[in-house]
């Protein structure tokens, strides 16, 4: 799926797999993932901090990316229900 959401680089494999790491070891970074029909069709990154203005905290999507076959059909609301913290 990286390779399909670049847009400006390719992804190398050996950072992809260092990045993931991070990710995967920070609690205030969210991952999910969507499957349809026993395959991956679409993930969310999303990360939540403390916020002073926020009284409590900030939320963002950092990437999002659903596969074309599966596009208006739910995966991306879905998606987005499911990172609402």
């Amino acid at each position: 799926m990286a390779d399909r959401l670049a847009t400006s680089a390719v992804p190398v494999r050996s950072a992809f797999d260092a990045s993931l790491q991070t990710i995967l070891a920070d609690p205030n970074q969210l991952r999910l993932a969507a499957a349809a029909d026993g395959r991956s069709v679409g993930y969310l990154h999303g990360l939540v901090h403390p916020a002073l203005h926020a009284s409590g905290n900030n939320a963002w999507v950092d990437e999002l990316w659903v596969h074309e076959d599966v596009r208006r059909r739910g995966v991306t609301r879905a998606l987005m229900t499911a990172f609402d913290v």
